[in-house]
């Protein structure tokens, strides 16, 4: 825990209905208690004080909460418009994340700073015993882990106002919120490098590959997160350095970054990426061992080099063919 994370002692309770008042002081809708000086220190103490609340809620079948922040919602369309806006930093319309994300290997978390994943590979991921001195995302300066939560106080890393793409202090969500509007969304292309300014450039783009595909190598599951088993349920503060987990059957393309709201629907999405069938193809081969696109490039070769050079016996190699659209893959459960 940061040291800042413990909390205060709430000042006596005044009547206020609002999440903060005039004065800036922010209250608990979960509780009597209020007069907390920033969002932080009141989300801190909603996590460790009402935790058995909050659990009761999360395994509440009959209530629709979004399990980052620990927040009921009336139904399930404003749900994934609140993980679109608030988690995912993208418009509630958004059919794909308009921010540029980097993926946790080992635990799937997201990021929208690079050098806030290579903290927390650092942090979380590498073995103990290994002599670590990690960088920090903010100043750069290397730091040993017994001291980087020190130092990751004095540039406020843990509030949970912070802006997670360029690591700007703001006061509250709100400001944050406004802040946010001040990064471009970003268009870019993970399979070919493709960028723009443009989102309806980018969608035309994204349908191009759907017509020319990857070729298709391992399990589906690798194109997609997150992936399953991998993440639990886990009650973690929402601080944008630990990273976002994805939860609510919410799914993102790694290779467009498109936002699916169910397994299957991701499952689809990915096979319009890639080509799982393959099938033989003859390769034509020379004896020298020089290989040609077809046959009359090698009867070609064999004719004016003569001599020796002879077309090689038939050998057949695996290539990629275009799936139908009844051919569905669907991961092992």
């Amino acid at each position: 825990m940061f040291r800042s994370e413990v909390y205060r002692v709430p000042q006596e309770k005044t009547n206020v209905s609002a999440p903060h008042d005039d004065e800036g002081d922010y209250y608990c809708d979960m509780c009597d208690e209020g007069g907390w000086d920033s969002e932080t220190e009141l989300e801190i103490h909603r996590q460790y004080i009402h935790t058995d609340i909050l659990c009761n809620l999360l395994n509440n079948k009959n209530k629709i909460v979004c399990f980052t922040c620990k927040r009921e919602q009336p139904d399930r369309k404003t749900l994934y418009n609140h993980i679109k806006e608030e988690h995912l930093l993208s418009s509630k319309n958004a059919v794909r994340v308009e921010r540029e994300i980097y993926i946790c290997d080992y635990c799937c978390h997201i990021f929208f700073n690079k050098l806030l994943l290579a903290s927390h590979i650092q942090r979380k991921h590498w073995p103990k015993t290994t002599k670590r001195i990690i960088e920090c995302p903010k100043c750069l300066k290397m730091v040993t882990p017994q001291f980087l939560y020190g130092h990751a106080e004095m540039h406020q890393l843990q509030s949970i106002s912070l802006c997670p793409i360029c690591l700007e202090k703001c006061i509250n969500r709100s400001d944050l919120a406004v802040h946010l509007r001040s990064h471009m969304k970003h268009y870019y292309c993970n399979i070919c490098q493709y960028s723009t300014k443009r989102e309806n450039y980018y969608q035309t783009h994204i349908n191009h590959h759907k017509k020319y595909k990857v070729p298709y190598q391992g399990d589906f599951a690798r194109y997609y997160i997150p992936v399953k088993g991998v993440l639990k349920k886990k009650f973690l503060t929402p601080f944008p350095i630990k990273g976002l987990p994805l939860w609510n059957n919410v799914h993102i393309c790694i290779l467009c970054r498109e936002i699916c709201l169910s397994r299957h629907k991701m499952q689809l999405h990915v096979s319009e990426h890639i080509e799982p069938k393959v099938t033989l193809r003859k390769r034509h081969v020379c004896v020298c061992g020089e290989e040609f696109f077809n046959n009359v490039l090698l009867k070609h070769h064999v004719f004016k080099l003569k001599g020796s050079h002879s077309a090689l016996d038939e050998e057949y190699i695996t290539i990629n063919v275009p799936m139908k659209s009844q051919d569905v893959y669907v991961i092992p459960q």
